[in-house]
């Protein structure tokens, strides 16, 4: 256990409140009902951006979205604006992976083994991210793996709690068991949401001997687990709750470095706090004076990439190489790590089914060239108007739960019998094909 702890101080700490003691009343009862857990938890938490900011031509081809023209550019377009703003990144190659249930981009730099697997956040996909990561591959000196979810960008089925931890064990089993890659040069690497894979694959193999040896593991604006993102960050987990990462990351026996912006209000620091005080082997945390929830990596670049510079080689017990120079630069020259692209529309996806993605059945590797997308700051929505992945889609105007304040989108899909045979009094409502949490809300006060 961390011997060096930091204050939490009460933040996001609301577990006593009428409000929150009532939301998860709530939320349990829900969990009661066959299904429903799951179909909640799939609703509110993922918002894939439309449109996708990549998409996957019949004859392989990748073209990347700019939100300037609102188009699909050729990789040659981008490419060209990225290499003549800074030639250093020429030297980094990518390559596209068709997985199964889904696809990633490989940066491969040159004459090293070290490779970060990184779990993107919430309403973004590998496209957004690509120059990013480019240049922090470039700058860092290693290779970095970015993946997509299951129902993000143009990859297959639908994301749900399950599909995500699949997502990840797929691209660690590729990593190691194609590309040769030893754990030892492994770093996992988690944003946001992204967080939650991260945490749970680290947590399960921690006791394999090989993984033992794992490089290390990046927390970025990390969540403490579901629930508490909405009723607070308490010390403890009710037993429905999702992307438990308070309970699992303390099984992680490897280095693990905290990022958190002082300022996130979508993910609060308490949540940061909580999850280095239970850390094993805790690298010094950076919690960022003023950062909010999506601008550490864009506002704080160049100590960002000393940051994560740092840490892999502290964690390595070597220097990689020579830190990459330092790119004068704006938020434009680069795409957020986690962005809604259409703020309506994702708030939108909580009432809606996500759509099948393309069906083609590709696998192996596509070579490409490095990718550039410089449309940051056009029309990205201030942090009230961005779609958290449970913010917006439980706000609340007052402290009392009442059925005049439930948000409507928190409509799930039940089995109509097994609703009706667990609460009676919704017989009469049968032949509804949803229930909302407004209806379950009437039942108990009436009851």
């Amino acid at each position: 256990m961390n011997d060096e702890t930091v204050n939490l101080d009460t933040e996001g700490i609301n577990v006593n409140s009428s409000f929150s003691s009532g939301l998860l009343l709530c939320l349990g009862c829900v969990a009661m009902i066959p299904g429903a857990r799951n179909q909640l938890v799939n609703s509110v938490t993922f918002f894939p951006p439309s449109p996708s900011g990549y998409k996957v031509q019949p004859n392989g081809k990748v073209s990347l979205y700019d939100l300037h023209q609102a188009k699909y550019r050729s990789m040659n377009s981008i490419w060209k604006d990225a290499v003549n703003r800074v030639p250093e990144r020429k030297c980094v190659d990518v390559n596209f992976i068709s997985l199964p249930s889904n696809y990633c981009f490989h940066f491969k730099y040159p004459g090293t083994n070290r490779t970060i697997i990184y779990s993107h956040g919430n309403a973004t996909d590998i496209g957004y991210v690509f120059v990013h990561l480019l240049d922090l591959s470039s700058r860092i000196k290693c290779n970095i793996i970015a993946y997509d979810y299951s129902g993000y960008g143009q990859s297959k089925f639908k994301p749900s709690e399950k599909a995500i931890y699949e997502n990840i064990s797929n691209v660690v089993e590729y990593v190691t068991n194609t590309l040769k890659i030893p754990f030892g040069s492994i770093f996992l690497y988690g944003q946001s949401i992204g967080s939650a894979p991260t945490i749970n694959y680290a947590s399960q193999h921690s006791q394999s001997k090989d993984f033992c040896n794992l490089g290390g593991v990046i927390i970025h604006s990390g969540l403490k687990s579901g629930v508490s993102v909405l009723c607070g960050a308490s010390i403890s987990s009710p037993w429905y709750d999702a992307f438990r990462n308070l309970d699992k990351i303390q099984k992680i026996t490897c280095p693990i470095f905290i990022i958190h912006g002082t300022n996130d209000r979508q993910i609060p620091l308490s949540h940061g706090k909580m999850l280095y005080n239970l850390c094993q082997k805790p690298y010094k945390p950076w919690f960022v004076d003023g950062a909010g929830h999506n601008d550490i990596e864009t506002v704080w670049r160049d100590e960002f990439v000393s940051k994560i510079y740092g840490f892999i080689s502290s964690a390595s017990m070597q220097p990689i190489m020579k830190l990459g120079k330092s790119e004068k630069v704006t938020k434009d020259n680069y795409s957020l790590s986690r962005m809604t692209t259409r703020t309506s529309e994702s708030i939108n996806l909580c009432t809606s089914e996500t759509e099948n993605n393309s069906e083609d059945d590709n696998s192996g590797e596509e070579s490409i060239s490095a990718l550039n997308n410089e449309s940051v700051t056009r029309d990205i929505p201030s942090i009230k108007q961005r779609s958290n992945i449970f913010h917006n889609a439980t706000r609340f105007s007052t402290q009392t739960i009442t059925s005049s304040n439930v948000p409507r989108c928190l409509e799930i899909n039940v089995d109509v019998p097994s609703i009706a045979t667990e609460f009676p009094k919704l017989r009469d409502q049968s032949q509804k094909k949803k229930f909302t949490f407004q209806n379950i809300i009437d039942l108990f006060r009436s009851s």
